[in-house]
């Protein structure tokens, strides 16, 4: 599973590079950091065992790579594709323990200019993210030995605004923010170390429910205001 969902996203990432690359001007560069906060609502769905429904904080910290069709340039419409990796953490509530979990997205975004001139350009719009997260998590609880292993695929919509500062007529720095709904879907298995636990396997959901914010740094081909 992990190695089918890693080449379709790599497929489409390659895609979007091209797609974004025939525009006349262009912006490329590296967003860093990218933080979120929020809250989660997560099922474990066993075949076998009773299923867990518990609530979480999550939190995740990464960076990626950005394209920008108008960073600076005077056209009110402008495409953002950002690719990210990040740590992302769930912290559940009522059963005291965390899951750390992997995450790769890519994010677009379709942004409006509202404020464009030689200095700067803020923008806004709305945000779509395809992502794929998994774990694999051992801890202990009494006695119990237990280690949960998650793979899971994920669609995320919602608002964002940004400001893009010019320096010179060559690079810009970023800084974008947003609220973002997310559903997960996906797969989980479960391990025991005693005996009288048999290994179970079934389903994990997830409504994720975020704000963030990141930083970038793009340096601009042919875009200028």
């Amino acid at each position: 599973m992990k190695k089918t969902i890693g080449i379709k996203f790599s497929v489409f990432f390659l895609a979007s590079i091209l797609l974004v690359a025939n525009a006349n001007a262009l912006g490329l560069g590296v967003s860093f950091p990218s933080y979120m906060v929020g809250s989660s609502d997560v099922e474990y769905d066993w075949d076998d065992r009773s299923d867990q429904d518990v609530d979480a904080d999550i939190s995740s910290l990464g960076g990626g790579f950005v394209m920008d069709t108008a960073v600076a340039n005077d056209r009110v419409f402008n495409y953002r594709f950002n690719f990210e990796h990040e740590k992302l953490e769930y912290e559940y509530d009522e059963i005291s323990m965390t899951h750390d979990f992997a995450r790769t997205s890519l994010n677009q975004t379709f942004g409006f200019g509202i404020v464009r001139n030689e200095d700067v350009r803020i923008w806004f719009g709305p945000h779509i993210s395809l992502s794929y997260i998994s774990a694999k998590d051992s801890h202990t609880v009494g006695n119990l030995r237990e280690t949960i292993e998650v793979d899971a695929v994920g669609f995320g919509i919602g608002p964002v605004i940004g400001t893009n500062i010019h320096i010179g007529h060559e690079v810009s720095l970023g800084l974008e923010a947003g609220y973002r709904k997310t559903f997960y879907f996906g797969t989980a298995d479960i391990d025991h170390s005693m005996n009288h636990y048999d290994s179970d396997s079934g389903y994990f959901d997830s409504s994720e429910s975020a704000f963030f914010i990141k930083c970038s740094i793009l340096f601009r081909i042919k875009d200028i205001y």
